[in-house]
């Protein structure tokens, strides 16, 4: 697959993950097909989850819904350990990035240390964990940050899509060091980029990686 803009690799690598590149290429190709089937068929957001240490597949889950899935209460606990190496797959009919919600939810649990979203447009996005102090409280800054960038932008009559607004973050948040961010993007999802010029999204980044790190320091 060719890389879009010089960032993605569809066979990502993980610091974290413990298992051999060909079989976690095989389990996370098992996890991409089966959320994007079975959120065309449903309309929902559908999870698969597996350890990343011994490959074992641990969950596949539904909430029913259209804009959020979340692990059973029974893996939660898990999540929350250390040494456990949770890597979780869903999809997003929107075809959005990973929400601010995915990253704080992956930041907060000790236990996770990947979660892709994949488009139902053929785009995936995928972050890591580095597992820094820090790094929630960061996603959480950039979050807040975000908001009052589309609204300084708003007030001089710029529009930037929605949809972008996630990817935004996610690639502020990479560059300040709280995740690893890669991401292959739709032909859509690169008609909307194309809209926006390279200065507004240099200021866009820029707003949001100074904001982050005055919040770091």
């Amino acid at each position: 697959m060719l890389v879009h803009q010089g960032i993605v690799n569809p066979e990502v690598k993980s610091d974290f993950c413990e298992l051999a590149p060909r079989k976690k290429f095989s389990l996370d190709k098992i996890a991409r097909k089966y959320v994007r089937f079975m959120g065309h068929r449903t309309g929902f957001e559908h999870l698969l989850c597996y350890c990343g240490t011994t490959g074992k597949e641990l969950v596949r889950h539904t909430d029913r819904a259209v804009d959020r899935v979340g692990l059973p209460k029974r893996h939660l606990i898990r999540a929350k350990l250390k040494r456990s190496r949770l890597v979780l797959h869903h999809n997003h009919p929107q075809s959005m990035s990973l929400s601010s919600v995915d990253i704080q939810h992956l930041l907060a649990r000790r236990g996770m240390v990947e979660i892709f979203a994949h488009g139902h447009d053929g785009s995936w996005y995928w972050a890591e964990s580095l597992r820094k102090r820090s790094a929630l409280d960061m996603a959480r800054c950039g979050d807040i940050a975000l908001v009052d960038a589309y609204y300084v932008l708003a007030q001089h009559g710029i529009f930037i899509d929605e949809r972008l607004a996630p990817h935004f973050l996610n690639r502020a948040l990479d560059q300040v060091g709280a995740i690893v961010y890669k991401y292959d993007l739709s032909p859509s999802i690169l008609a909307s980029l194309g809209q926006v010029s390279e200065q507004r999204q240099e200021w866009l980044l820029d707003f949001l990686t100074d904001a982050i790190r005055k919040e770091r320091h």
